[in-house]
C-alpha cells in the first residue's frame, strides 16, 4: 500500500503491512487476530480509501498503537 523499508525485501519497496498477535506453542503456532497497518496518506484520502473499499471513518494509527489494540482484544 506504499513505498517503505521491508525486511523481506532488505530495501525500500511497495508493500503492504499487518500487525499479527499468533498462539504459539512447542506443537505449532496459530494467527489469532490482525489489522492492516494505513498510512496517513491512506487515511487522509477518501476517495482512495473508498475505491480500496476501506471502511468510512478508519484512522490512522501507528503500529504500535495496532499492536496494543490487538492484544487487548484477545
Amino acid at each position: 500500500m506504499g513505498r517503505r523499508y521491508t525486511g523481506m525485501s532488505g530495501k525500500v519497496d511497495d508493500c503492504q503491512v499487518g500487525v499479527f498477535a499468533a498462539y504459539a506453542t512447542e506443537r505449532g503456532r496459530a494467527q489469532v487476530d490482525g489489522e492492516l497497518y494505513l498510512p496517513k496518506s491512506w487515511t487522509g484520502d477518501g476517495e482512495r480509501c473508498r475505491a480500496a473499499k476501506i471502511p468510512e471513518g478508519w484512522e490512522f494509527a501507528a503500529e504500535g498503537d495496532l499492536a496494543k489494540a490487538v492484544i487487548a482484544r484477545e
